[in-house]
């Protein structure tokens, strides 16, 4: 993804898996993770309020993926990554890292420096949490963004 004036994009940082409520509940803490629905129209509201063409989603979660590519259909821009899923009700809690069962360290790594890069191109940045992506694609961005929120639960 680089910088263009014509191409209007809204970077979407969606953590989930083991911060999921699920995952909250099976290890007995409170983080505070704004609800999917919410994300989706705060993006929905952003998009028409600065004119922005496509959202670029980074997110480990296949559940939220989905859904992003259901609501925003061609306008979903992303990089191709290993996605997952758990059900923290039926199977306890499990670390993301564990999740992602990493076979390939400098490919797993490429691939998530090229998502930090493109969030920084972004003109505006939304995320579900606070969490390091954001304070790093903030930092490669110069605080650059025409906006920028972490939507709050």
């Amino acid at each position: 993804l680089t910088r263009k004036e014509d191409n209007r994009v809204l970077g979407v940082i969606l953590r989930g898996t083991d911060y999921r409520e699920e995952a909250n509940k099976s290890r007995g803490r409170v983080i505070a993770v704004a609800k999917l629905e919410k994300v989706v129209a705060k993006c929905k509201f952003i998009m028409k309020l600065y004119g922005y063409e496509y959202l670029f989603i980074a997110t480990e979660d296949s559940e939220y993926f989905e859904k992003m590519k259901e609501e925003f259909g061609d306008k979903c821009l992303y990089v191709d990554q290993k996605l997952v899923s758990h059900d923290y009700e039926a199977g306890g809690y499990v670390a993301c890292s564990k999740l992602l069962d990493i076979d390939d360290g400098k490919a797993f790594g490429r691939r998530y420096l090229t998502v930090i890069q493109s969030l920084a191109n972004c003109q505006a940045l939304i995320s579900n949490m606070q969490n390091g992506t954001v304070w790093i694609a903030s930092r490669l961005n110069g605080s650059k963004y025409e906006y920028i929120e972490v939507v709050q639960p």
